[in-house]
């Protein structure tokens, strides 16, 4: 038996059609008119002599700069990278460039552990990339981590073009590691070394100043600020490519 519909359902099955129409038309509008404001704004950007920001190519694997190893602070890990591996990957680096590795004897400041690990970090980054210098970047203690081997004479300076370090504790362990040597940035023909150090900080001038490097000092940046901070990554980036540095 055939059902009959009654007259109330037909107007509501024809309320319901036109609403669902008139909600396809709603969004269709919306659509258009986001799309006009985004044209709008480009044209006008474009009109005054400005171009909208283009976020860069990822660079193809393998990358197209050179390798660089990141080396934490004390008690930290090398997870305190990720965002200045994420500005250098926006910046030319691929991810097969970029290092960091949790350090072994964390807990102790003047570990003799250090420095053989990190010349053992260096020589593994040298035979995957064959032919390329490395970069190095330490923060706190990462900074002596560094700058220990290459005083020690643990790695060839003639494997690196650029040492940064960033409020580096770079003098805070003298009386246990042993005095440095008197040319406190080794190798004839480079690297560059750069120290950055803010008058802020706790890790002041006299523990992180590094004889014969350029400086970079910052009026109010924090400890962490250092591995956080878009202005110090940006002068990370000009000591990576060569803009600043020393070597006397």
């Amino acid at each position: 038996m055939e059902r009959r519909v009654s007259s109330r359902e037909e107007n509501y099955n024809l309320i319901n059609s036109k609403f669902k129409a008139l909600r396809r038309v709603c969004i269709m509008i919306k659509k258009i008119y986001k799309f006009a404001l985004i044209l709008l704004a480009s044209t006008m950007i474009t009109g005054m002599g400005y171009r909208p920001p283009v976020d860069p190519e990822p660079p193809s694997e393998p990358g197209n700069r050179f390798p660089v190893l990141m080396l934490h602070g004390w008690f930290g890990s090398s997870s305190a990278f990720s965002s200045l591996k994420t500005f250098l990957k926006n910046n030319g680096w691929s991810d097969s460039e970029l290092y960091a590795f949790n350090m072994v004897d964390n807990s102790n400041l003047c570990s003799t552990q250090h420095a053989p690990k990190v010349a053992e970090w260096v020589q593994m980054i040298k035979e995957a990339h064959p032919g390329k210098k490395i970069a190095l970047i330490g923060h706190s203690r990462g900074g002596l981590n560094a700058m220990e081997p290459l005083w020690k004479g643990m790695i060839d300076p003639a494997d690196i073009n650029y040492v940064v370090t960033l409020a580096g504790a770079n003098n805070a362990c003298i009386s246990s590691l042993g005095p440095h040597p008197a040319d406190e940035t080794p190798g004839d023909a480079g690297p560059l070394y750069t120290f950055l150090w803010s008058s802020a900080d706790f890790v002041n001038y006299s523990l992180t100043v590094i004889d014969g490097a350029d400086s970079i000092e910052y009026s109010d940046k924090s400890h962490m600020d250092f591995v956080r901070d878009s202005e110090v990554f940006e002068d990370i980036l000009d000591a990576l490519n060569g803009n600043i540095g020393d070597n006397q």
